[in-house]
């Protein structure tokens, strides 16, 4: 049986980069597979405009898609300065380097951002052939060596989540394999405590 652990939140909830990320990381998501096979050579400059100012009419972010196409999208609170990049293929290079990584899992996308006051988090998607188990041993021993606290927040036979700090950071690793599924997917999820 799962048991779960409840961990209190501070007063003043979620940083407001992870609440960003979290609002934005659907929508982008879609635009970004969407805006990859629609914008062409021919219409990007003026296909990149017009989206720019309408996801800016839509959203209030500032919005920088003309990285478009190397897997990049970047997003601007003009209100709080906060930002948020979508990248994939590629761990933010202000990524903490101590965070222990799965060897040969291939990162799907990433998410990172930072506000005004200097916080910032991140959102990594990865998947790998390994099973679940295999995979949570390594987070289990790794995250420990690395200096890194962990907590099993929930466990099933096809759910692990870890949640993990460290004296800055805080945050999980959401390890998943569905039922049948070939590959094991997992989330880190981090951002200022």
């Amino acid at each position: 049986m799962a048991e779960a652990i409840h961990t209190q939140k501070k007063a003043s909830g979620l940083p407001p980069v992870v609440k960003i990320i979290i609002i934005v990381f659907v929508v982008l998501f879609l635009l970004g597979t969407i805006l990859s096979f629609v914008i062409g050579k021919i219409v990007k400059k003026a296909g990149t405009t017009i989206l720019n100012k309408a996801i800016e009419n839509k959203t209030g972010m500032q919005t920088s898609i003309e990285d478009l196409e190397k897997g990049k999208m970047t997003f601007t609170d003009p209100k709080t300065g906060a930002k948020v990049e979508i990248n994939s293929g590629k761990i933010p290079e202000d990524f903490p380097k101590n965070f222990p990584l799965y060897p040969g899992a291939n990162l799907t996308t990433t998410l990172s951002g930072n506000s005004k006051d200097d916080e910032s988090g991140f959102w990594l998607t990865f998947s790998t052939k390994d099973s679940l188990s295999k995979v949570a041993d390594y987070f289990k021993t790794n995250l420990k060596t690395n200096g890194w606290e962990t907590k099993i927040a929930f466990e099933t036979d096809q759910n692990t989540t870890f949640g993990v700090s460290n004296d800055n950071l805080e945050g999980s690793v959401t390890i998943t394999r569905a039922e049948g599924a070939n590959e094991t997917s997992f989330v880190i999820m981090l951002g200022e405590k």
